[in-house]
C-alpha cells in the first residue's frame, strides 16, 4: 500500500503469533489487544525520524483500542518517504526476571510504503506484525502457562519474596520473608512458598499484614507449603 509521505494517515495493527507444533507444521494465531504494556516505533529511511504509539498501564499514546485490535493513527508524524518499519516492544510481566518484566523486541517492515506522488485509493488499512511466541509465560492468554519456581539455597533466608513464582527452600531453621510489591496491572497475584522443617521446627516471620485462615504451628520433620492470596495466608505441611 502506498500512500502520500505528507499525509495524515491510521492503520490497523493487526498482532499475531506463529505457533510450532510437534509435527513440525506451524500455526498462526491472533494476539489481539495485548494485555501487556507495549512501545511500537516507527520510521522509515532511518531513525533520525520516529513516530511512536504506546500503552502504558491506561495511558494510550497515538493509538485506541478497536474491538481489540490496535488503531494507530499517524497525526503530524513528520516522517520521510521509505518503507514504513516499526519495532514493536513487548515489556511482559515475567516474574522469573529481577525487574518482573522480559523486554522483547521486534523489529520488521511493514505493507506500507510512503510515496512523493498519489498514494493508493483504499479504505482502512491492516498490516500485519508477527510476534514472538512466548513460552512459559504465567497468564498470557493463549499461551502455554506454568509457575516460575526459584530454589534458594540454605543461607539465603531472608527474602523478599515476588509473587507468582514458587519460592522452594530445603531443611532451613528459620524464614523471614517479606512481600514484594504486586504489579498493578489489575490481575490476581499469589505469593507460594515451600521449605522442610527438620529435626527443629522452623520459626516463621512474615509481615503483620498477613492474617492466616488458621495460625500455624510448625513441626519438625514435615515439608510445608504455604500460599498468601489478597493478605490472606494457608498452610498445610506432610511428614516427610
Amino acid at each position: 500500500m502506498k500512500l502520500n509521505y505528507k499525509n495524515d494517515f491510521d492503520f490497523i495493527l493487526k498482532l499475531a503469533t506463529c505457533i510450532r507444533h510437534e509435527d513440525g507444521t506451524c500455526e498462526k494465531r491472533d494476539v489481539g489487544w495485548p494485555e501487556h504494556d507495549w512501545v511500537a516505533t516507527f520510521w522509515t529511511a532511518n531513525k533520525a525520524n520516529v513516530y511512536v504509539a504506546s500503552r502504558k498501564g491506561d495511558t494510550l499514546v497515538n493509538c485506541f483500542n478497536d474491538n481489540g485490535r490496535i488503531h494507530v493513527v499517524f497525526n503530524n508524524h513528520r516522517l520521510g518517504k521509505g518503507v514504513l518499519r516499526v519495532d514493536f516492544h513487548s515489556e511482559v510481566h515475567n516474574a522469573i526476571y529481577p525487574d518482573g518484566i522480559r523486554d522483547l523486541y521486534e523489529p520488521q517492515p511493514l505493507d506500507i510504503e510512503l510515496v512523493d506522488g498519489p498514494g493508493d485509493c483504499a479504505g482502512a488499512a491492516e498490516v500485519e506484525v508477527l510476534l514472538p511466541y512466548i513460552k512459559g509465560d504465567k497468564g498470557e492468554p493463549g499461551r502455554d502457562a506454568g509457575i516460575p519456581v526459584v530454589h534458594h539455597g540454605a543461607d539465603d533466608v531472608s527474602v523478599d519474596i515476588i509473587p507468582d513464582v514458587l519460592h522452594v527452600w530445603g531443611v532451613v531453621a528459620e524464614l523471614r520473608l517479606q512481600l514484594a510489591k504486586e504489579p498493578d496491572d489489575g490481575l490476581l497475584h499469589e505469593y507460594m512458598v515451600e521449605f522442610v522443617s527438620g529435626e527443629t521446627p522452623t520459626i516463621l516471620s512474615l509481615p503483620a499484614s498477613v492474617k492466616w485462615v488458621v495460625e500455624p504451628e510448625m513441626e519438625s520433620g514435615r515439608r510445608y507449603q504455604l500460599s498468601i492470596v489478597n493478605g490472606i495466608g494457608v498452610i498445610g505441611g506432610s511428614s516427610l
